[in-house]
């Protein structure tokens, strides 16, 4: 899929200028001679000129491109399929992943994903790679930064 440029450019410019007003909002630090919003700012301005460059850019081609194209992959129905798949996976781990844990979440979660994508002959392997992917995030995760990942069913047992 290409979206034009002209288009993309409009919605940074607008985002970039949302995020200018609000940085005006930080509240200032006493002794520091310029406020918490100064270098988001710097940013935020560099992305509104890199805005209005996409802007010129794609109303040059507008002629051509038009405002979207679609690639052939995007024109399968299985693309959106994987896609509702995606989404559907996001609000399984929101609403399941206080219940049961992380890991049971994710592990359910990685291998539906991976029986989807990689089809139902390999589900052996998928299952590993849910399994040792999920361990590993959960140990990196969990353990070693020590971020508080939901526990679940298996409280007690980490």
């Amino acid at each position: 899929m290409r979206i034009n440029d002209a288009i993309l450019g409009i919605i940074t410019i607008v985002a970039s200028i949302a995020l200018m007003l609000h940085a005006r909002t930080f509240p200032a630090l006493p002794g520091v001679p310029y406020g918490p919003g100064f270098f988001p700012n710097i940013v935020l301005g560099t992305m509104v000129v890199a805005g209005a460059i996409l802007v010129v850019n794609g109303a040059r081609r507008w002629k051509q491109t038009g405002w979207l194209a679609l690639a052939p992959w995007a024109r399968r129905p299985r693309t959106y399929v994987v896609l509702g798949a995606v989404v559907a996976a996001h609000l399984f781990y929101i609403f399941g992943s206080e219940p049961l844990g992380f890991l049971p979440t994710s592990i359910v979660l990685i291998l539906g994903l991976l029986l989807l994508t990689r089809g139902t002959q390999r589900v052996l392997s998928s299952a590993a790679i849910a399994v040792c992917f999920s361990v590993f995030v959960y140990y990196v995760f969990g353990t070693v930064l020590r971020v508080p990942l939901p526990a679940g069913l298996v409280q007690g047992l980490f």
